[in-house]
């Protein structure tokens, strides 16, 4: 892939990730007016190449729509090989079915597609998941629907080490399911400068409330010091934490990992600054960062969880045929079937930082049903108050996970 192609391509997925995540954030509710501030976490990625995988069914404005909503370019074999090419340098030189627990960065990302076994796939269709690295499996949706439920959470939780222990809820799978689509994603980094745990200790957070207050809790505290990356725009400044690169072949290593943590000025300016995000200034802000030796950072310990219905956030911005009677997937099945449809896009992902380094893990859930209705510079940086996080490949600009932390204390499920 040449560069100017890569970079467009980049650009756009992280133009899919920011109009996805204020989409999301504005279908749960959770705006700088809304007294539902809580902690988000998604992976682009993970439904990115989800929709990618679900896109190789679909024709007409269907698939002309999903291919917009990515920001990719519609001539499908430059759009598909690309991504296709980004997935692979993401794993670097981990493979999709094995997770080292020794390796300094862990890197594995699945594709699953369970479907009827009343109607056959088109060849095609099992060449493009397979492009994806993908596996196809028959299941009976019909008539064992709660065993296909179990058998493709325990996948999921086995491809994200038991972090995602169930995606597809109850009850989901019926006799007019025809496609359950996964991508399971996880992601383990060790800390290039590891936080000593006899240093963490409570410190103050700063919460604020929709009434123009401020609510200061008490939360466990990582401290450290030495050379870091910074960068500072108009209204906030950014921190930049990077993993360590290795594991078995750590000289052949290309991908340089790292979490960035863009920290508003004001305690209540988390919502503003993430209007104000473009992959333009993110991509500004990234190569114009520079080394400062910090005698005090202060980072709070994490964990959190969402676990979001994306067919609202997708349809608003322009992903809207495909969960309507007008939608397009003519080159799922090598047979007549009733019209198909998308039901349900689903997302959870969790995120847990503490001293050693971070655990993120994401699944996204597409089901394609036969019936089509719509429901709708400074010398140390603490980090005391909200903040929005990125874990970004640094080589490709491809960024892993996105979210907020409102209240470090809390574990949300949204």
């Amino acid at each position: 892939m040449d560069a100017e192609r890569n970079s467009n391509l980049v650009n756009g997925q992280v133009t899919f990730m920011l109009e996805l995540y204020r989409a999301a954030l504005s279908s749960s509710g959770v705006n700088a007016q809304s007294e539902n501030l809580l902690n988000v976490a998604l992976s682009p990625v993970s439904i990115a190449l989800a929709l990618a995988v679900i896109s190789g069914g679909s024709a007409g404005n269907t698939l002309n729509e999903i291919l917009d909503v990515l920001r990719v370019p519609r001539d499908l074999t430059s759009a598909h090989s690309s991504l296709a090419l980004l997935r692979r340098n993401l794993l670097g030189k981990t493979s999709a079915d094995s997770c080292p627990e020794s390796a300094a960065a862990t890197i594995q990302i699945a594709t699953g597609v369970w479907v009827t076994d009343r109607f056959p796939l088109k060849e095609e269709y099992e060449d493009h998941v397979g492009m994806y690295e993908g596996r196809v499996v028959p299941a009976d949706f019909a008539g064992a629907a709660s065993q296909v439920t179990g058998e493709i959470n325990q996948w999921v939780s086995k491809q994200t080490s038991g972090k995602i222990p169930k995606i597809v809820p109850d009850g989901l799978l019926d006799a007019d399911s025809l496609i359950l689509l996964v991508n399971a994603l996880y992601f383990k980094g060790l800390w290039q400068k590891v936080f000593d745990a006899s240093s963490t200790a409570p410190g103050d957070f700063m919460i604020p409330a929709i009434d123009g207050s401020v609510d200061t809790v008490s939360v466990p505290m990582m401290r450290n010091k030495g050379s870091y990356k910074m960068g500072e725009q108009n209204g906030f400044l950014i921190l930049r934490l990077p993993y360590q690169i290795g594991g078995a072949e750590a000289e052949e290593e290309i991908r340089e990992l790292a979490m960035y943590i863009f920290l508003p000025n004001e305690v209540d300016g988390l919502a503003k600054m993430e209007e104000s995000l473009s992959a333009e200034l993110l991509e500004e802000s990234f190569s114009s960062m520079f080394k400062v030796d910090l005698v005090r950072l202060l980072v709070p310990k994490f964990k959190i969880s969402s676990s979001l219905n994306l067919n609202r956030a997708l349809m608003d911005i322009g992903m809207k045929s495909a969960f309507s009677p007008a939608s397009d997937f003519s080159n799922l099945f090598n047979a007549e079937v009733p019209p198909v449809c998308i039901s349900d896009v689903l997302h959870n992902a969790c995120v847990e930082v503490d001293e050693e380094g971070t655990i993120a893990a994401a699944a996204t859930v597409v089901h394609a049903v036969a019936r089509c209705m719509f429901v709708p510079r400074r010398s140390q940086f603490v980090v005391d108050h909200p903040f929005l996080f990125m874990i970004r490949e640094d080589t490709s600009g491809m960024v892993l996970f996105v979210g907020r932390v409102v209240d470090p204390r809390q574990s949300d499920v949204l």
